[in-house]
């Protein structure tokens, strides 16, 4: 069941480093300790989540945040998906899959127009992924959200 993340409490926290911990293991290294990258990653979710246009949404089965997304609208209606991710002990029972059409869903149903994303040149399973949900390579170069070039992807676009 999809579910949007609302408030940064230490429990979402928590269930998010969980679902993230492949991310978060290879950005350790940045921090003193783990307490002082979880304190940064909450300042990042509660500004996120607080401003316009932006929502953090997780695939939840049995309490459980298995996969999750974070979308990005800029301008109106074209949002933007980024860190879509499911545990890795989850993976290939159909939550990514499951997150993504319930997310497609959920931004139809805000009058969303397009969705765009980059994925990895190598990454077969979340092209696969993608492609499965109605995404397409679309030849532009690949630049996220907040307008950077991200070398080695490809950006993919679905319209709604």
């Amino acid at each position: 069941m999809l579910k949007q993340i609302m408030e940064v409490t230490p429990e979402a926290v928590e269930k998010l480093f969980a679902l993230y911990r492949e991310s978060m293991d290879g950005m350790a290294g940045q921090f003193a300790a783990p307490e002082e990258m979880r304190a940064a990653y909450a300042g990042f979710l509660a500004g996120f989540i607080q401003a316009p246009g932006r929502l953090v949404l997780v695939e939840e089965e049995a309490g459980k945040w298995v996969s999750g997304l974070r979308a990005v609208e800029q301008p109106k209606g074209v949002w933007f998906l980024e860190a879509v991710e499911t545990m890795p002990e989850e993976r290939r029972k159909g939550y990514g899959k499951a997150l993504l059409l319930d997310t497609l869903a959920e931004l139809d149903r805000r009058g969303g127009t397009e969705v765009s994303c980059t994925i990895g040149r190598h990454n077969d399973p979340s092209i696969a992924l993608h492609t499965g949900c109605g995404f397409a390579a679309s030849g532009e170069p690949p630049v996220n959200c907040w307008g950077e070039l991200e070398e080695g992807t490809v950006l993919y676009r679905r319209k709604l």
